[in-house]
């Protein structure tokens, strides 16, 4: 990793830290490949325990940190998601223009899509709801419901309506009904 503008950044960025924290990330590179003046800095790896380690370090850093349980439960729901992300886009950068990219989707939902999905079908047809009034009924931290209403959104399972005045709500799509319908949801 040379890239000398990266590293005319780095130098920047470190000389400028009064307060200020830079950690870097490493996806697709070993720790030893980061020279310069990254290498002064420690560099997290992309894998399951190093970014874990990363996550609670910038947690315990934060003026409003969450508990750490609670974080752990956070991390464990989100990890296989970052994960199967961050690997579809090493892919990505390897497939040819001539083959079409398809994106799987999962067939199963964890326990907070199936939970979100549950109450957006009870009120189906009569309101949409915020992702507060989500998170509040569902029992769930308001981070980690908005994380997964966006998978479900982007997969297509509910829709989002936006409003200046309530800002987004959702409601259960075609998609999500049929999914309740056939796992026995209603």
């Amino acid at each position: 990793m040379h890239e000398p503008w990266l590293n005319f950044e780095a130098g920047a960025v470190s000389k400028s830290l009064e307060f200020g924290k830079v950690a870097p990330l490493s996806i697709g590179i070993s720790k030893s490949d980061v020279t310069g003046p990254l290498s002064q800095f420690q560099v997290t790896e992309f894998n399951e325990s190093d970014v874990l380690h990363l996550v609670r370090s910038i947690n315990k850093a934060s003026q409003t940190p969450i508990d750490e349980e609670q974080l752990a439960r956070n991390f464990k729901v989100c990890w296989p998601y970052l994960d199967k992300s961050i690997n579809d886009l090493e892919v990505s950068k390897n497939v040819t223009q001539e083959e079409p990219q398809t994106r799987s989707i999962p067939s199963d939902f964890n326990e907070i899509e199936i939970k979100i999905i549950s109450l957006l079908i009870s009120h189906d047809g009569r309101e949409n709801l915020s992702p507060d009034a989500i998170s509040q009924s569902i029992g769930e931290h308001i981070s980690l419901t908005k994380f997964h209403l966006s998978k479900l959104y982007e997969e297509n399972y509910i829709y989002k309506v936006l409003s200046m005045v309530d800002g987004a709500k959702y409601g259960i799509d075609d998609k999500g009904r049929k999914y309740a319908v056939d796992n026995g949801l209603l």
